[in-house]
């Protein structure tokens, strides 16, 4: 099963379930990715079940293996609460997490977890069955630490930035741009595929690719207000009343001699879309039609 972005293969006879941390809510494997924007989930795991996030295998090495999903403005993750699994990365233990950058040209790292931290977290969350998973992690990291076996960590998987930053930080991490970040090979593939990903979106009147991909900066205040994804959206519905917005022929985009401009056919008149880089993410900036008069980078 492919659950956008993530899948799961399973020889067991039942299969694997997610539930939100916060509220031990069920949620459908086709809406992990969406939920993991707003919310962690949970997932057990039984010996010999596989879940892949993208393209990094995680197998199961125990029963019981019980893995936090979450995603930050920096990285998804996969922490292990208990049990054990082993991936790409290397063997997954109690309090160890998986790290995987948002930009998919980024290797998959393991690190290790504030275990007291993050079982406070699921306690302040109101789920202290999760965090009791972590007391025997707690003391075996506190015993490696007075040996120095194991460096301190404050490693916040949930929010590596300050909160308020954190907060703006994924205001404009979408499923969207996380989906596009980790699909090129290369960091200078993305700006082609988010503008055919952008016009694309217009061509199928989809409202909601367009306000991900909508340049975050004139929306600063909106995001510290708590409203960028509503003001987002209603830019996004005048984009597609624009006379460019029908029609256009996904073909005829081409590139230019400027990384960060396409140019395209709509109605059989040309228009070039103007991109720019936002904290490691490339957005729309503008699309305007081109005349005699449009000067030529």
């Amino acid at each position: 099963m492919v659950l956008g972005g993530l899948l799961i293969a399973n020889p067991s006879s039942a299969a694997p379930s997610f539930h939100t941390v916060k509220d031990n809510q069920w949620v459908h494997g086709s809406h992990v990715l969406r939920t993991l924007v707003d919310q962690w989930l949970v997932v057990d795991l039984q010996n010999e079940d596989k879940a892949y996030l993208w393209d990094v295998s995680i197998t199961a090495e125990q029963d019981q293996t019980r893995i936090v999903l979450g995603m930050s403005s920096e990285f998804i993750f996969a922490a292990v609460l208990k049990g054990q699994a082993n991936c790409e990365a290397g063997v997954l233990e109690s309090g160890d997490v998986l790290l995987l950058r948002h930009l998919g040209t980024t290797p998959p790292g393991k690190n290790v977890f504030a275990a007291r931290e993050f079982a406070q977290t699921l306690r302040d969350a109101g789920r202290s069955d999760l965090a009791t998973d972590l007391d025997r992690t707690i003391k075996v990291q506190k015993q490696k630490r007075f040996w120095g076996v194991l460096r301190p960590t404050n490693l916040n998987v949930g929010s590596p930035m300050n909160d308020d930053v954190e907060a703006l930080r994924q205001s404009y991490t979408t499923p969207t741009l996380v989906r596009l970040k980790r699909s090129v090979d290369d960091i200078h593939e993305l700006p082609e595929l988010v503008a055919f990903t952008f016009l694309q979106a217009a061509n199928a009147n989809n409202a909601e690719t367009i306000a991900a991909l909508l340049d975050p900066t004139p929306f600063r205040s909106s995001a510290k207000e708590g409203r960028l994804e509503e003001d987002r959206r209603a830019i996004a519905t005048r984009v597609l009343e624009q006379n460019w917005a029908s029609g256009i022929a996904l073909g005829s985009i081409k590139a230019t001699p400027d990384p960060m401009r396409f140019v395209f056919l709509a109605g059989n008149k040309p228009y070039q879309i103007h991109l720019t880089v936002f904290d490691g993410g490339v957005f729309v900036q503008r699309i305007e039609p081109i005349t005699a008069a449009t000067p030529t980078p």
